[in-house]
């Protein structure tokens, strides 16, 4: 899922946003939150495809994170079971994530440009984000 309708430039003719997913996939209520839970977020970036001298153009995902968190600004060790970044900008060499917490307040972070771009690995052409996603090491019994 995207989480908003944002895309701001980023790097050379790439356009950078970001996901979200629900874990577990399920999204069943428990004692913690009645619609869903344990939310993690990618960033993406896609970029245009040229149809040569024609105006017009379509998009491709072009590089893709693997899923995180942010640290809760309470428990810097930690991070909220909900948490829903709903705007990004890139300010200079930072990127600003604004983010609701667990339905109930937001909050904004920022983190380099340079650490986006690093986490960022780039796709490959006829692939899908499902394509990239790792499975769980130690799936939960």
């Amino acid at each position: 899922h995207g989480t908003n309708a944002f895309l701001v430039p980023f790097g050379k003719d790439e356009f950078l946003g970001v996901a979200h997913f629900h874990r577990p996939n399920d999204r069943k209520a428990n004692p913690y939150a009645r619609h869903g839970h344990h939310y993690t977020h990618a960033f993406y970036t896609v970029s245009p495809i040229h149809n040569g001298g024609d105006s017009s153009s379509k998009f491709r995902l072009s590089a893709l994170s693997q899923e995180f968190v942010l640290p809760s600004p309470y428990k810097p060790d930690d991070a909220e079971i909900i948490q829903f970044v709903s705007g990004v900008e890139v300010i200079g060499n930072v990127v600003v994530l604004a983010y609701g917490i667990n339905d109930c307040e937001g909050a904004v972070t920022e983190v380099g440009a340079k650490v986006v771009q690093t986490m960022l690995r780039r796709v490959d052409d006829n692939k899908q984000v499902v394509d990239y996603m790792l499975p769980l090491q130690n799936p939960p019994r």
